[in-house]
């Protein structure tokens, strides 16, 4: 089999199809409707890679020889097989190179439209074609798959998708719904275990959210570990009560997360590990918000009869933008954190008044982080609208950032740069860099 046996196609992902590249060169494809996944070698991951990104299977099979010097046969023997497994799993599927042609700014343009609050001020107001295969493919990479289905239902805007986009509109939505709840369960079982033996526990990150109540959707707030803060001095008895209903030790706690929370725990049942912390942040970045100043402002709540706690509007606010900005570094790594963003353009609409920004404004400038929080509120300014706080300037450096975000999203030279500034400076960030379910694989392989 040579290359003139190939047809010359174009290839394009099913949309809830995401990748996360591994350590070894391959990758491992999760199917967000199915909630399955199956794992690619080295050259396999190339082919895919290459194929996703719009080039021809006869391309491909050149530059696979080129990357790792095979023979013609060879080459186009990997690129066929791939292609048929992938089309045979749904996972892969030909379209006409006609429909490659609407750019990936004009895609994330018609989500944030979609999905924002207000209208977005990065982009006007188009009436362009849309490619919803390619907007849906774009959220489930920023884990807001199951959001786009009720964010077009809320507004009647449903019929505007085609009856194939529509239908992975509805799975991934009740797939993301089917998550939620199985994590809300799962979290309120163990709150109920630990209050038994008279330990507080405060729910934080996307765990607080599915247990607040307050959120209209809570499937939008993918839950990837269950993140429980409890005493400092009740935290062993904690370990062992969650213990003593099958939980065990999933991995060591890296030396920087040593103060920061307990190694996680699983059960053989759930896949999702629960996190038990008795600090908000990592140790270098603690003195943004601590764990007594997120206590002593907590408000009492209860889910059903399970009490809890939950942080304050500002300390959840001021976390988030913690996470999003300092220790998962994505403007650093030339991402564009889409979920963050919408999640803090709704707690800007759902708690004003309520967050305390001058606080926020006044800690990150205390602790120099002052330039991420600015970077991150004039990203959720221009993507969806998000009103600014008084009092807080928008620098040209931060201006800057979002738009070199906005340009590794959109044009491959811009993400290849970034990518090799990355390996020049010894660091990768691992803003997109996890696992949608979690820390242990999905049962399941793609096409199950």
């Amino acid at each position: 089999m040579t290359t003139s046996t190939l047809a010359g196609r174009c290839y394009r992902p099913h949309p809830a199809i995401v990748e996360r590249r591994r350590q070894d060169g391959g990758f491992t494809l999760f199917n967000a409707a199915r909630r399955s996944h199956t794992e690619l070698g080295e050259i396999d991951a190339f082919v895919w890679e290459r194929l996703c990104g719009g080039d021809r299977d006869r391309r491909v099979v050149r530059l696979l020889r080129r990357r790792f010097s095979m023979g013609a046969d060879e080459a186009s023997q990997a690129v066929t097989s791939l292609v048929e497994d992938m089309v045979g799993l749904e996972a892969l599927h030909p379209v006409d190179p006609d429909t490659l042609t609407i750019h990936p700014l004009d895609t994330l343009e018609r989500l944030v439209h979609c999905l924002s609050p207000h209208r977005p001020n990065a982009f006007p107001a188009s009436s362009g074609p849309v490619d919803w295969e390619a907007v849906l493919a774009t959220a489930v990479r920023h884990d807001l798959g199951g959001a786009l289905y009720p964010a077009l239902k809320q507004v009647g805007a449903v019929d505007a998708l085609p009856i194939p986009a529509r239908a992975i509109a509805v799975a991934l939505h009740r797939s993301a719904r089917l998550a939620a709840v199985g994590v809300r369960n799962q979290a309120l079982e163990a709150i109920r275990c630990l209050n038994a033996d008279g330990i507080d526990v405060l729910a934080l990150k996307g765990t607080g959210a599915l247990l607040d109540g307050e959120l209209p959707f809570p499937q939008e707030h993918p839950v990837e570990q269950i993140n429980l803060l409890v005493p400092a001095s009740r935290a062993g008895a904690a370990r062992d009560c969650l213990e003593r209903i099958g939980y065990r030790t999933a991995s060591a706690a890296t030396p920087d997360h040593a103060c920061h929370h307990l190694p996680p725990l699983l059960r053989r049942d759930h896949e999702i590990p629960i996190e038990l912390q008795v600090e908000i942040l990592p140790r270098g970045e603690a003195r943004l918000l601590a764990a007594h100043e997120v206590w002593a402002a907590a408000r009492m709540t209860a889910f059903g009869e399970v009490p809890l706690w939950l942080p304050s509007a500002t300390h959840r606010i001021l976390h988030g933008i913690a996470h999003t900005t300092v220790v998962d570094g994505c403007y650093a790594g030339g991402v564009l954190p889409l979920r963050p963003l919408l999640e803090l353009a709704r707690q800007r609409v759902r708690c004003r008044g309520a967050a305390d920004w001058r606080f926020i404004i006044e800690r990150t400038s205390e602790t120099g982080s002052l330039h991420c929080l600015q970077t991150h509120l004039y990203a959720a300014y221009r993507l969806f609208g998000m009103d600014l706080p008084r009092g807080l300037d928008i620098p040209l450096g931060a201006r800057i950032r979002f738009h070199h975000c906005l340009a590794v999203h959109g044009y491959r030279w811009a993400a290849a740069l970034q990518r090799w500034m990355e390996r020049l400076s010894g660091r990768t960030s691992d803003a997109t860099g996890r696992f949608p379910f979690g820390s242990r694989m999905p049962g399941g392989t793609l096409g199950s």
